[in-house]
């Protein structure tokens, strides 16, 4: 039976002429990868993981929006993918249950360290902020515009692969801002690391304890005290720290600590607020080198250790109130 005229019925052999319409993604992929139009875009997409995989990183992953922790959001998210951090308080783990398994949706059940194994972007809009510490275990990855704050540790803790820092803050009130430990490489751009700052007195003025005993140990903000962190970098073992444009403040025993065979270079940043500038611990590191920085402290080292290369250049020291130039 033939169709006559206007909208009559369609035979079922001018069905079978007609031309097949195609989704405009199987059409791409058939002109991209020379495949032949009549193949569906679904087979076509499971014999292309790699094209797939490309995609999916230019998708970012929204977080609470898609996923309420940072765990969640990891899972969600292909490597090499960006997650966004809106604006409000967030954590970086989730916690399994007894039975194993994560509670979403849950944010009590969040935990304060995030192991991340997978090479992520973190990028933070503005009003947002992460709580808890990241553990960086992966090859590769990047954090821009986020403010993170510790929970009883570091904020950033690298143990291999390249990390770019970019315009965040790094508030601890703890350990260190950054630890850097292993083979790891981490790269720091117009950040702010340490402490809080001095919010009330002095905690040694009130109680008659160690400085660093309270402020690592004691929750201070019950009192209006100040809060700083032990160190900006911590820097160990091979690892390498790059830092430019920063500013390191509010640490209780040195802006920089470096050890073993570790390397680190500050560029162009301000070191203040802090009783001592630099220290070498076991080892003394390899090399710790300032260039065109302004250093404000009381000692500019813990003692009479130092790295094994240490480089003090175009640098405008402060120590108790004198200023010299290296």
């Amino acid at each position: 039976m033939h169709s006559s005229g206007g909208l009559g019925v369609i035979a079922e052999d001018d069905v079978c002429a007609m031309p097949t319409r195609h989704h405009p993604l199987e059409v791409a992929l058939s002109l991209h990868l020379g495949l032949q139009s009549h193949q569906s875009p679904f087979h076509m997409l499971c014999d292309c993981e790699d094209l797939v995989f490309e995609i999916l990183k230019h998708i970012p992953v929204l977080m609470p929006e898609h996923a309420e922790t940072l765990g969640e959001a990891v899972d969600m998210a292909v490597c090499g993918a960006t997650i966004i951090v809106q604006r409000g308080e967030h954590t970086v783990g989730a916690r399994p249950d007894h039975n194993g398994e994560c509670i979403p949706g849950h944010r009590d059940t969040a935990e304060t360290t995030y192991v991340l194994r997978k090479d992520i972007h973190l990028v933070g809009e503005k009003g947002s902020m992460l709580r808890g510490m990241l553990v960086l275990d992966t090859n590769k990855g990047s954090i821009r515009g986020l403010k993170l704050q510790d929970a009883g540790d570091c904020c950033l803790k690298a143990q291999q692969g390249v990390w770019t820092i970019e315009g965040s803050f790094l508030l601890s009130g703890h350990a260190a801002a950054v630890r850097a430990e292993g083979s790891s490489v981490v790269r720091v751009t117009g950040c702010r690391l340490g402490g809080e700052g001095k919010l009330g007195h002095a905690v040694a003025t009130e109680y008659d304890l160690p400085r660093t005993w309270i402020d690592t140990m004691g929750s201070v903000q019950e009192y209006g005290l100040r809060k700083n962190s032990c160190y900006g970098l911590f820097v160990k073992d091979e690892a390498a720290v790059f830092c430019t444009s920063s500013e390191i403040a509010y640490c209780s025993e040195s802006a920089v600590f470096v050890r073993d065979n570790a390397t680190c270079c500050i560029e162009e940043s301000q070191l203040r607020s802090t009783d001592i500038a630099f220290t070498a611990g076991l080892g003394f590191g390899r090399s710790l080198a300032v260039k065109g920085c302004t250093v404000l402290c009381k000692r500019l080292w813990y003692d009479e250790d130092r790295p094994l290369h240490d480089v003090l250049e175009a640098t405008s020291v402060t120590v108790e109130g004198v200023q010299t130039s290296q």
